[in-house]
């Protein structure tokens, strides 16, 4: 009895030991490829199909709501989208993973990591104008840093996208429009994100998007047909992905668009001929946000079931939310229109990013506080300083800048002086308003007492004249303009790249009084057309059109009042004068003379709006000598200021007519004549004290009024 006893239990040795042994796939020691090849012989398809889906976690932020969010998550998940910063709550969410799951498989953690997470830096396309990549890896690195701290493994960056039109809202991602400046920043930036090797405490898996061909959008609108023949695949658009899968980056994603018929979601030949077999890219693809879904809409799948065959077959491994994989991969399976092989290869590169990763290891992050994880001293250097290389100067024109120890008070005229939320800029998810310093404040400490600071915001017409006069008491004036940050990024294209256009005109305006030796910008997110004052001249032609539109069609009898070869000035005639003549009238005061006051409403209505204050009165006024000397301007609108007596004009006033050609009939017959009598526009002398005594300031309501009584 006791011989058998002891072989019974000599027997049992092996078998106690096997199981007193932890699995392979959890042992560190283990190469990574042994462990991922143990792990998937254990998992069942069900839990292999789970490892393919990636949901969101956090769009219902609400407290209340946050338990039953993580109680609804399937334990074996293979991904989220984490849009929260909370580490406890990821670790929460992980601990799950790990200890209600059979195999307990690690949840990665992904986010939109663009530009720095709290600590934000310039966009790429700013980055690029560095020509440092070196810092743009450190940049990178900092923002893997506070990621990781943030417990985010795995980021959606970089976008190596080369684009060409710069309508396209997607173009701030990436680095501009050259193959080789995108190839040298992507890898940067992979380096950046991953360090010397994933497992490294602070490295996070980079993303290369969209691949490919995104940037060539049709129209430089999102989401639309792209037409790129073989050559241009080769040699602008795949050199920066090779590049940059070469330098080891983890992961790619899939692009929206189609290339020349076939939807990059569903294309075999650059998803599985070139990504994994002509480079060897043993990490996984993700499709874009809904992608899969798409291909039903691009005209390539019936259904779901058919756009998650086309897509995994293509070699996509990764399903970004739209849940078909979870719907349909197993029926597929079933079907054997998917081979299990396939699947176990799909996982395998997943579990292989999980592995390097350090994540069955090291499944947690570190639950620090706010104050310790983000915008760090040294942070905010590296961020400052990345932004200092990337401005670039186009000109310097009378060597305006540095600025002279002589300046003594500075304009900071623009919507984007005081700014604090459009200055992150686009895809700044996590960036917080209040940790930004405003370009006022900036200067403020920059000069502190030694120069006095003026801030109009001007980004209405209301705020015009006061932006002016601010304008005019400088030495010199600051103009920051800029758009909204949601005027870029995804589905954000737009029809031009022009600065909002009364932005424009606020600059017009300002260079007419000031000039450009005292004027320098600081335009932020869009350039200047080279042609602005040609644009804003044409603009404001065509709204005087409108405007004597409106007046012929309501007081058409005033033209017929008219001398034969004359007729009262038209607003459209009075902006080629002007403009001809280099006649400034923003803050002066225009006194408009015509056959009645309603003569003068079109021309009233104009100079208005360029910010002058104007006294309409009829040529046989018996005190009009009285009011025309009160002008800086006179402007005839009779089209015969060579009929009036001299005595009704003074030295260095400037007085403009204007006619236009009529026949016996009323009918225009030929171009805008326009003289001048005293045509010296440097001789104006304003009006000392105001306007005088005896003129009348006019507001639009008072020109469309005073017309209606005459016409009564």
């Amino acid at each position: 009895m006791r011989k058998l006893l002891i072989l019974f239990v000599s027997a049992l040795l092996p078998w106690l030991s096997v199981r007193s042994q932890k699995p392979v796939y959890k042992d560190a020691g283990q190469p990574v490829e042994t462990r991922v090849k143990d792990l998937l012989n254990r998992m069942t398809l069900h839990e292999k199909v789970l490892q393919l889906n990636q949901y969101t976690f956090g769009e219902n932020d609400n407290p209340n709501n946050i338990g039953t969010e993580v109680k609804n998550l399937p334990a074996e998940i293979g991904s989220l989208i984490y849009l929260h910063t909370d580490p406890k709550l990821r670790n929460r969410i992980q601990r799950k993973a790990m200890e209600e799951s059979r195999l307990g498989i690690p949840i990665l953690f992904g986010f939109d990591v663009i530009h720095g997470l709290r600590t934000v830096y310039p966009i790429s396309l700013a980055q690029a104008c560095s020509f440092n990549p070196d810092l743009v890896t450190q940049a990178c690195g900092m923002a893997a840093k506070e990621s990781v701290l943030s417990g985010i493994d795995w980021t959606f960056s970089p976008m190596i996208d080369v684009a060409r039109d710069p309508r396209w809202g997607r173009i701030s991602e990436c680095y501009g429009e050259d193959p080789y400046l995108n190839t040298v920043f992507g890898v940067a930036s992979v380096k950046g994100y991953q360090g010397e090797k994933l497992s490294d405490p602070y490295s996070i898996a980079a993303c290369l998007k969209h691949y490919v061909g995104y940037g060539v959008s049709e129209g430089g609108r999102d989401y639309r047909y792209t037409d790129i023949s073989p050559q241009a695949l080769w040699e602008t658009y795949l050199p920066p992905y090779e590049a940059c899968v070469k330098a080891g980056a983890a992961t790619l994603m899939s692009s929206f668009n189609d290339i020349s018929g076939v939807p990059a979601t569903s294309n075999h030949y650059i998803l599985t001929e070139i990504l994994k077999n002509k480079w060897q890219h043993d990490g996984f693809v993700v499709s874009d946000w809904n992608a899969i879904e798409q291909l039903i809409y691009q005209g390539v799948a019936k259904d779901r079931k058919e756009a998650a065959y086309k897509a995994f077959h293509a070699g996509v491994e990764m399903d970004m939310r739209d849940n078909v994989y979870y719907e349909y991969l197993e029926q597929l399976v079933a079907e054997k229109k998917i081979e299990i092989s396939q699947i176990d290869d799909a996982v395998a590169r997943i579990l292989r990013v999980k592995f390097r990763l350090g994540l069955f290891d090291e499944p947690y992050t570190k639950e620090l506080t706010e104050q310790e994880r983000y915008l760090q001293k040294e942070d905010i250097a590296l961020a400052a300083r990345l932004a200092e290389e990337s401005m670039v100067l186009l000109k310097n024109e009378k060597n305006l800048l540095p600025l002279s120890s002589t300046v003594k008070r500075v304009a900071l005229i623009g919507p984007m002086v005081k700014d604090r939320s459009d200055l992150l800029g686009a895809w700044a998810f996590k960036g917080q308003a209040e940790d930004v310093e405003t370009i006022y404040e900036g200067m403020q400490k920059e000069f502190g007492d030694k120069v006095r600071l003026d801030y109009e915001h001007g980004n209405d017409e209301s705020g015009f004249s006061a932006a002016l006069k601010t304008a005019e008491a400088s030495d010199v004036v600051v103009v920051c303009l800029g758009e909204s940050k949601q005027w870029s990024g995804e589905n954000a294209s737009r029809s031009t790249i022009a600065l909002p256009d009364i932005q424009e005109k606020l600059l017009l305006q300002l260079r007419r009084i000031n000039g450009d030796s005292k004027i320098h910008g600081c335009l932020l997110f869009r350039p200047l057309p080279e042609n602005m004052e040609e644009k804003l001249v044409s603009d404001e032609l065509a709204m005087a059109k409108d405007i004597d539109g409106i007046s012929t069609a309501s007081l058409g009898a005033v033209f017929t009042d008219a001398v034969e070869g004359y007729a009262p000035c038209t607003a459209e005639a009075c902006v080629k004068m002007l403009d001809h003549y280099n006649i400034p009238v923003e803050g002066k005061h225009v006194v408009v003379v015509g056959r009645s006051l309603v003569v003068g409403k079109p021309v009233a209505m104009l100079l208005l709006r360029r910010n002058a204050s104007v006294t309409i009165c009829h040529s046989r006024t018996a005190d009009l000598a009285e009011i025309t000397h009160t002008a800086d301007i006179v402007i005839c609108a009779t089209g015969r200021a060579r009929a009036y007596d001299a005595r009704y004009f003074k030295p260095g006033q400037v007085v403009l007519d204007v006619g236009i050609n009529f026949d016996k009939n009323g009918k225009i017959c030929g171009d805008v004549d326009y003289d001048s009598v005293e045509p010296v526009v440097d001789a104006i002398t304003p009006v000392p004290g105001g306007l005088g005594s005896v003129t009348t300031s006019v507001t639009m309501e008072h020109v469309v009024t005073a017309a209606e009584k005459t016409i009564r």
